[in-house]
């Protein structure tokens, strides 16, 4: 993962940070939003990508008692930009 960022930052020129995330449990998202704003330190979050999930996984359930699929693949993101939603609205 290291190794796709710093071919981006070489290729445009632009700043990327990594944050570790685990998307299946809520408060695991509620760090890494955390770590983020640290990481941002105050600037705008001009970019957010949410692309990650599980598919055709076994019957399992989060750390939350949720469906592990439906938490990961739908509550983790949606909490994940919740969370930064004020710095996602600070871009310009």
């Amino acid at each position: 993962v290291e190794a796709v960022a710093a071919a981006v930052r070489a290729a445009f020129g632009i700043r990327v940070d990594m944050v570790p995330l685990e998307l299946g449990r809520v408060a695991a998202v509620r760090e890494s939003a955390e770590m983020a704003g640290e990481v941002l330190g105050g600037e705008p979050l001009d970019l957010l990508v949410n692309n990650a999930g599980v598919m055709a996984c076994p019957m399992m359930f989060s750390d939350d008692g949720v469906e592990l699929q439906y938490a990961v693949n739908h509550l983790g993101a949606a909490a994940l930009t919740l969370a930064l939603l004020p710095a996602l609205r600070a871009s310009k």
